[in-house]
């Protein structure tokens, strides 16, 4: 207990090097990246000497961002540091690090992209599962020198290889998961941004969130592109399943480093982890999270009205409570971009059969309206509040056919939002006229001539 003590009284005591990073992040923005580097530099040997983790690993991260506006043989030096600096650092510090060495990989990717998609496979690549059927863990060595060998030089893989060793970067930064569950993101506060209040408490653990930093990677779809001997498809029923059911699902892959087989087995492993939880809040981030992953990848044929039966159920569950305004905002969103392809005539046509669609808006803007109402100092609000305006505000667009017959009716088409009643001209114009007009057509005058609203 006093060396717990000790310990924690030395980390309040460590420096936070507030006025370097102020000063390196002014630098940045002025064009002068190499000078922000020499600060992060300084900053992240000095904190190595004093044991201070939090700044090791902030400044890990700022050296990859400095880093980035130089030359491609920063990144060899960028990763045989972090490679060595992995080895060396304690718990949880060591995952952290994983997880930046992982988003310096797939930054170097990013920005080569084209290299590696021109590239022919030259040898054979590290496969996806070894013989206990579980990844295998990247490139880390306790021998720097070994990044001589060829083989060792990440710029000279071809694509699958470098984001296998990306996934496999990113799974090791949760290995230690039960420390990382223990360790209140605090602890590491110098690594977040400071945004909005209500939202901290969405992350409260370490664990939560590396676990975040690789679903985030894990959701893209390129790096499946990359492996196509095996699919993982979102084909079960249960995926859009509720927390408690969704948590003990059974998921498995012929290929374990597919990335929405990672992305899931994360979900589902945040999710458990959160099940008990006093305070919701961080489940019902993460479960909205996962049921729009899987909504929008799913290939089941009902995929929609399940979306929405779990948004409902959640709703009712966490009713008047933080928890379920994360819910209504997403059913919001859900039904203002899911509005099919509304005319105002077609009811009147065929009165047996209305449009399902036609009034989402309507009812996205009244749950918008309730959120607000009842929890206008929550994050879900302010979301409701953005989307409100987009669903309230008057709108219209005019497109006609570029090539009409002369003298012969002719189609214009309108699409509109909240207006009720459109008064229109046809004038006619000569061709000289309309090149004029097409050429100046954004001038303010120019619409003012044409175009009057009230």
């Amino acid at each position: 207990m006093l060396m717990a003590m000790a310990a924690s009284a030395q980390n309040r005591l460590q420096p936070t090097y507030a006025i370097d990073w102020r000063r390196a992040d002014s630098l940045a923005s002025k064009g002068l990246p190499k000078s922000s580097l020499e600060i992060a530099n300084r900053i992240y040997k000095e904190a190595k000497v004093t044991h201070n983790y939090p700044q090791v690993a902030k400044a890990a991260m700022a050296r990859m961002i400095f880093r980035s506006y130089s030359d491609e043989d920063a990144y060899v030096e960028l990763v045989k540091s972090l490679q060595l600096d992995i080895v060396e650092t304690p718990e949880p510090a060591k995952s952290v690090l994983q997880s930046v060495l992982a988003d310096v990989y797939w930054q170097y990717f990013q920005q080569n992209r084209y290299k590696f998609y021109n590239r022919t496979t030259v040898g054979q690549t590290t496969k996806g599962l070894n013989g206990s059927g579980k990844a295998k863990p990247g490139p880390i060595t306790d021998n720097p020198e070994k990044l001589a060998d060829t083989t060792a030089d990440f710029r000279t893989w071809d694509a699958p290889h470098l984001v296998e060793e990306i996934t496999n970067a990113y799974l090791e930064s949760l290995k230690a998961s039960e420390l990382l569950q223990k360790t209140p993101v605090a602890a590491y506060d110098v690594l977040l941004e400071k945004g909005d209040a209500d939202a901290r408490p969405l992350r409260p653990t370490l664990y939560d969130l590396l676990a975040h930093r690789a679903i985030e990677f894990f959701q893209n779809t390129e790096p499946d592109l990359l492996k196509p001997v095996f699919k993982f498809d979102l084909d079960q029923a249960d995926y859009l399943a509720g927390p408690d059911v969704f948590a003990k699902l059974t998921i498995q892959s012929r290929d374990s480093l597919l990335g929405r087989f990672q992305a899931l087995k994360l979900y589902q492993q945040l999710m458990a982890f959160h099940l008990l939880d006093t305070t919701p809040d961080a489940l019902a981030d993460v479960d909205v999270l996962r049921l729009q992953f899987v909504h929008q990848h799913s290939v089941v044929s009902n995929k929609d009205s399940l979306y929405r039966q779990a948004l409902d159920r959640q709703i009712v569950r966490f009713k008047n409570q933080p928890a379920g305004a994360a819910y209504g905002y997403q059913l919001a969103s859900f039904l203002a971009n899911d509005n099919g392809n509304v005319r105002p005539l077609d009811d009147a046509l065929e009165p047996d059969r209305p449009n399902p669609f036609r009034w989402n808006n309507k009812q996205a803007a009244d749950i918008c309206q309730d959120l607000i109402r009842r929890f206008p100092a929550t994050l879900a609000a302010r979301q409701a509040s953005q989307l409100l305006d987009r669903l309230i505000k008057p709108s219209y667009s005019l497109e006609v056919e570029h090539v009409n017959a002369p003298s012969q009716p002719f189609r214009v088409l309108m699409n509109y939002q909240n207006i009720g009643k459109v008064l229109y001209r046809v004038i006619k114009i000569s061709v000289p006229e309309l090149q004029a007009y097409r050429s100046r057509s954004n001038e303010e005058n120019q619409q003012k001539k044409f175009f009057t609203t009230s």
